[in-house]
């Protein structure tokens, strides 16, 4: 077998090492220790062009099994992550991939200025892929989200969003995803008089209606 004393790679945006035992064919005994630290604005050109993305991500592994059929255990810390100027927060967890299944367990994060518990899985052997995710939320205010993606929803005065949710799907299609959660809102400021909304005063009083609401209980699925 090969073995490998210590490996380093830099790049743009990346820095990694590794060391370990790599045998020569079918053989079992692969056994890897492997560390990177990635950028995430110098990724994000590459993969996702005409997005800004930022933050940093750290990611220890280990590798075992044969080099045809790898098994990963490691950890993942992302810290400071932000889409497009808006704050999206820390992500850690544990890792582990096999037969083409990436999961993520034991995740927690502050997130959207709230906290989230959960899980993660990703089939890259899939086409297209499959993915899903099991979260447990509090006090997540995702308004700065939502008003970049649906710019309709300027009505909506600021609430935070907790309680369980599952989504799954196939793809990035909005089409493929199904899911279910029961989420609590309530409002995370009182509202104040303001400005009409785009120069629209129903619009204004609409949104001062809206922010009159002590909390809602919103059961849902989606398929």
């Amino acid at each position: 077998g090969l073995t490998l004393t210590s490996v380093s790679i830099e790049g743009p945006g990346l820095s990694g090492t590794a060391k370990g035992q790599i045998p020569l064919g079918e053989r079992p005994g692969l056994d890897l220790f492997a560390s990177a630290s990635i950028d995430l604005t110098h990724l994000s050109t590459v993969f996702a062009p005409g997005t800004t993305v930022s933050g940093h991500v750290a990611l220890e592994t280990r590798i075992n099994g044969s080099v045809s059929e790898p098994t990963l255990g490691g950890h993942v810390d992302a810290h400071a992550v932000t889409y497009n100027g808006i704050p999206l927060g820390n992500v850690s967890g544990k890792l582990a991939f096999a037969r083409g299944r990436l999961e993520g367990t034991e995740l927690a994060g502050e997130v959207l200025g709230g906290t989230l518990r959960g899980a993660a899985s990703l089939d890259v052997l899939d086409v297209p892929v499959a993915w899903s995710f099991t979260l447990a939320t509090a006090s997540l205010r995702p308004i700065p989200l939502l008003r970049h993606f649906a710019p309709g929803t300027t009505l909506l005065p600021p609430f935070e969003i907790s309680g369980p949710l599952a989504l799954r799907g196939r793809g990035w299609g909005l089409h493929t995803v199904d899911g279910e959660g029961n989420l609590t809102l309530v409002p995370h400021e009182q509202p104040t008089a303001s400005a009409p909304t785009s120069g629209n005063p129903t619009g204004s009083r609409v949104r001062t209606l809206l922010g009159l609401i002590a909390s809602a209980d919103l059961p849902w699925t989606v398929r």
